[in-house]
C-alpha cells in the first residue's frame, strides 16, 4: 500500500454520529439457532473465532444512495458509475487508498458492480472477482445458437438438474428480502433508517 494519502471529507452531523454510537452500544447480536448450521446465515461465534490479525484488508464500499452514504445529485448514476465510485476526474477509491491490486466479492447489487470493476480494471488492478450471485440469461438463438439448440434437444445431466433444483430452492427460500423489498419496502426502510443492525440484514 502506498504511503501517499489523498485527503477527502464527508459531511456527517455530530448529532447523527452520537446517535449512531448510542444505538451501537445498545445493539445485541443473536448467535443463531442451535443445530441450524448456516441455514440462517453465518453465526456470531464463527466471526469471533477468526484471528485478530488478518492477512488482508477489507474495504467495504459505501454505495451512493445506500446506507450511510450520501445520495447522488443527478440522474444517470448506473452500474458503471458505482464501479468507478464517482464520476471522473475523481480518483477511483481503491487506487486513491493506495491499493493498486485487489480482489472483489459481491452479491446482490455488488454482483453487477464487482463484475463491472473486473471488466473495467482487470487484470491490471482487479486481479480476481468472486460473486455469490451469478446471473445468467437463457441461451439466445443468435448469440449462442449451439447452446440454444442443446438446451432444447438434449436432456439435462444429473448435475445440471441438481443445479436447477438448487436455483428453484433459493428462489423459494432464499429471497425473502427481495420479496419484502418488492412488496413493502417502507417496512424495511424503518429498520434501515433507525438501526445499524438493519444495514447488516
Amino acid at each position: 500500500m502506498s504511503d501517499a494519502e489523498s485527503p477527502f471529507s464527508i459531511a456527517v452531523p455530530d448529532d447523527q454520529l452520537e446517535l449512531l454510537k448510542q444505538k451501537l452500544e445498545l445493539t445485541r447480536f443473536h448467535d443463531g439457532l442451535e443445530d441450524a448450521g448456516r441455514d440462517y446465515g453465518a453465526l456470531l461465534r464463527t466471526f469471533n473465532s477468526l484471528p485478530n490479525h488478518p492477512s488482508f484488508h477489507v474495504v467495504a464500499i459505501g454505495l451512493p444512495n445506500f446506507g450511510f452514504s450520501q445520495g447522488t445529485t443527478k440522474k444517470g448514476f448506473k452500474v458503471e458509475q458505482y464501479a468507478e465510485v464517482g464520476q471522473p476526474p475523481s480518483p477511483f477509491l481503491m487506487l486513491s487508498l493506495g491499493y493498486n491490486e485487489y480482489v472483489t466479492q459481491g452479491g446482490d447489487w455488488g454482483a453487477p458492480i464487482t463484475k463491472t470493476i473486473a471488466q473495467l480494471y482487470g487484470p491490471k488492478h482487479s486481479k480476481a472477482w468472486h460473486t455469490n450471485m451469478p446471473l445468467a440469461d437463457p441461451p439466445h438463438p443468435t448469440q449462442s445458437p449451439l447452446l440454444f439448440l442443446s438446451h432444447y434437444l438434449f436432456k439435462y445431466s444429473s448435475k445440471e438438474k441438481a443445479g436447477l433444483e438448487r436455483t428453484n430452492w433459493f428462489q423459494e427460500q432464499g429471497t425473502g428480502y427481495l420479496k419484502e423489498q418488492s412488496a413493502q419496502p417502507q417496512t424495511l426502510g424503518y429498520s434501515l433508517a433507525d438501526c445499524p443492525v438493519g444495514l447488516l440484514g
